[in-house]
């Protein structure tokens, strides 16, 4: 049976954040790992190809669904959403084992970069030997909270000038993955935008230690538009686009510095959460108040 060589892995310590639960980079990071080890075992792509050298990571959107804490035994469940004239769309959906529920869904977009035509026939004719592995995203893979969010097209000049935005992550660039390629991948981007978080929160004039109500992610959106070398001088400039009752959104932008190039966006959606009880809560007055000043204009 195919399956019989699904994704399976367990949260280990260093995935651990500060809010006791696997941080958001190493969801994407197994998300990753699955998709590259379905591609060959599938023979997608040769088992001796490095999947960046015949795709582009363009997007991709995680709603995180259930929290994954230490220990937790999980899989991750692969599809072929879309094939589109040069683009492979990638549904996954990561299931805690002991739960049974799933603890979020990854919609990848891939672009072919070469052998346009032999790849998508090579992802046609998996579909027709395994109908199963073609699932159209269901509701609770779809974005939500970031549907009425507007991407913004900033110029890396336009970002320097423009009202409340933020620097909140400035230093070396550094891969966490011995792939064997010498670049970054989309989880040590998003590890960037994790390190920002600290930052993020010293904004909303709020502290964790002393009212114990933190914030998680529900929904990351993320466009990639270069990968750059460990080494590389990077910065993160971060703003807040809205405030709802529960939750909040910033918009995130990777800059390499040298280049004054923007390499990746992100958009996130956080939830205030209650981390003894480990729900969700409204957001404190004081908090609300901090971060209505700083929405961007």
């Amino acid at each position: 049976m195919i399956d019989s060589n699904i994704y399976k892995n367990s949260v280990q310590l260093h995935e651990i954040d500060n809010l006791g639960h696997m941080n958001v980079q190493y969801y994407l990071k197994h998300c990753i790992d699955s998709c590259i080890l379905n591609f060959k075992i599938n023979n997608l792509i040769s088992n001796h190809s490095n999947i960046e050298e015949l795709f582009f990571l363009e997007k991709v959107t995680i709603r995180y669904l259930n929290e994954q804490r230490l220990g937790a035994p999980f899989s991750i469940n692969f599809y072929i959403s879309k094939i589109e004239k040069d683009k492979i769309l990638v549904l996954q959906e990561m299931e805690n084992l002991e739960t049974k529920k799933i603890s979020s869904a990854f919609l990848i977009s891939l672009k072919i970069r070469k052998q346009i035509k032999i790849i998508k026939n090579k992802f046609e004719n998996f579909l027709i030997n395994y109908p199963y592995k073609f699932k159209i995203a269901p509701p609770y893979a779809e974005i939500k909270g970031l549907l009425d969010i507007d991407k913004l097209k900033f110029s890396y000049e336009k970002l320097l000038n423009y009202p409340k935005i933020f620097n909140t992550f400035c230093g070396i660039a550094k891969k966490k993955d011995n792939n064997n390629l010498d670049i970054l991948d989309a989880a040590d981007y998003m590890g960037i935008v994790s390190a920002a978080v600290p930052n993020l929160l010293m904004m909303s004039n709020h502290s964790i230690s002393k009212t114990n109500i933190g914030g998680a992610a529900v929904e990351y959106e993320f466009y990639f538009y270069e990968f750059v070398k460990p080494g590389t001088c990077i910065k993160l400039l971060s703003g807040l686009r809205n405030i709802k009752n529960k939750t909040y959104t910033w918009s995130h932008w990777l800059i390499d510095i040298n280049k004054e190039k923007i390499l990746a966006e992100a958009n996130a959606v956080i939830v205030t959460m209650d981390l003894k009880k480990r729900k969700s809560v409204q957001i404190p007055n004081k908090m609300k108040v901090a971060l209505e000043d700083i929405i961007l204009e």
